[in-house]
Order: C-alpha cells, then sequence, then structure tokens
C-alpha cells in the first residue's frame, strides 16, 4: 500500500497489524517527493447543482489543480448559507482525497470558501484565463501569448453563463476572456476541458527519478533505520526499535 500525507511526502510499504483506530504499516521504501509542476493552476468554478460540482472537484483535483475556489455567480442556481457552505466543503474535501488516491498525487488541491468574482478578480495577481461562451478569443491563441507564468486561474461560469455585469468585471480586470470553440459547453464539460488544454499547452514538467528505499532515504524528512512510524493528530514521531508506519484510519489523508 501507499500513504501519503496530503502535502506531498509518501511512502510504500505492507500492512502489519490493527491496533484500536490505527493500522501499522512497515515501510518498504519513500516515494519520492512530489515536486510540483509549473504553473501552478487554480480552478474558480461557479456553483452548480450537486453532482456537477462533485464531478467537476473530482476531475480538477485529477488534472493536478492547486487550488480550487467556488464562486458565487449571478446565475449561480446553487445557493449557500453557512451551514449548508460548511458541509459541502467537507463533501468536497473528502472527494479530493478518494480523486488523489485514483490518480496517485501526494499533494491536496486546497478549496477555498466560497467568493464573488468581483472579490476573486480584485485578489487575483496571477493571469486569469475565464471562459466565455462567445465573443472571445480561442483558447489557443491567448495560451501562446501568456508564455509560462508561474501560475493561472481557469474561471468557469454556472449552468446560465455568466451576466452582463460579470462580463463587464472581466474586461474591465484585464481578465483573458477565451472560447474553447464553436458551441456551448455544460459547465462541468468546460471546466474539465478547459483544465486539460491549459495543462497541455503550459505545464512544465520537473525532473522525475525512482523511488529511494526506506534505508538511508534522503527526503524532506529522513528515515532512520530503527525508527517507528507513527502519526498523531500533532504530526509524526519517533520511536524504537522496528521501521514501520501508524496509520490512524481517520486521521491521514489518504493510502492506497
Amino acid at each position: 500500500m501507499t500513504c501519503f500525507d496530503g502535502a506531498g511526502r509518501g511512502w510504500r510499504g505492507r500492512i502489519d497489524r490493527h491496533s484500536g483506530d490505527c493500522t501499522f504499516v512497515v515501510i518498504d521504501s519513500v516515494v519520492e517527493p512530489e515536486v510540483p509542476t509549473r504553473p501552478r493552476v487554480s480552478l474558480a468554478q461557479a456553483l452548480v447543482k450537486g453532482e456537477r460540482m462533485d464531478l467537476i472537484v473530482q476531475k480538477a483535483t485529477e488534472l493536478g489543480v492547486g487550488r480550487i475556489i467556488p464562486l458565487i455567480a449571478d446565475r449561480s442556481e446553487v445557493h449557500l448559507d453557512t451551514e449548508r457552505s460548511e458541509k459541502r466543503l467537507e463533501r468536497w474535501r473528502r472527494i479530493v482525497i478518494e480523486a488523489a488516491k485514483q490518480s496517485e498525487r501526494l499533494t491536496l488541491p486546497s478549496i477555498e470558501t466560497p467568493r464573488t468574482l468581483g472579490e476573486l478578480l480584485a485578489n487575483s495577481d496571477e493571469p486569469v484565463v475565464a471562459l466565455v461562451e462567445r465573443d472571445a478569443h480561442p483558447i489557443r491563441i491567448v495560451l501562446e501569448e501568456l508564455g509560462a507564468p508561474e501560475e493561472v486561474t481557469v474561471v468557469v461560469g454556472p449552468e446560465g453563463g455568466w451576466s452582463d455585469e460579470e462580463r463587464r468585471l472581466l474586461e474591465v480586470s484585464n481578465a483573458h476572456c477565451v472560447s474553447l470553440g464553436a458551441g456551448v459547453l455544460r459547465a462541468e464539460t468546460a471546466a474539465i476541458a478547459g483544465l486539460a488544454v491549459v495543462r497541455y499547452a503550459l505545464e512544465r514538467n520537473p525532473p522525475t527519478s525512482p523511488p529511494k528505499s526506506a534505508e538511508g532515504a534522503t527526503g524532506p524528512e529522513p528515515l532512520n533505520e530503527t525508527a517507528t512510524r507513527s502519526w498523531s493528530t500533532s504530526g509524526w514521531r519517533l520511536a524504537r526499535p522496528a521501521l514501520s508506519l501508524a496509520v490512524p484510519q481517520a486521521a491521514i489523508p489518504g493510502a492506497t
């Protein structure tokens, strides 16, 4: 099995035993620390109904985004009060963990609290690429002009599209309004297709190397050959005398 902490570190090992809410894993090797690709892509997605938003969160995680920002758009059919917002955020975080396991990501994207398009644009220093239905430049041309940014935010509207006021906000903020081609796409289709195109066009992959052995490994936190690794809610701690990893079933982000 593979255990990861959601912050870029992972370990491969074998289940040794269970004790209460902990599973002890004997470590065989350390997974090479995950080096972030560039640019760091964020998805700002206008709220859409139920399972459609769940699908967008899942696929955005698989496609490697670093942040997911729910947007409260003028034409969003979903309206969240404080209690519903917290429940929905918790649900999306669980979906992120499952999607990270499936795609073998060691890092988890953050899911931020919902905000309006105006709030997003007022606090964005990175290039913003907004998908719109009409009167926009082809996304290929815009991405070529962006060159090699360190960060980029992809903005996707709700089922009913952007309102006239939101289009005005995009234009005056110097956001790049782009089109994915002829036809009107569903919000979830636009998000997945847009992220895939941006990733393909802009991503600069880091060099890779094979996993290191647990013995003598030199990762962000080197393993001690005689250490027992166990997890507590406050973080990792060392004990002796075996090389193993204790994983509370509810405390660690993911294991596959």
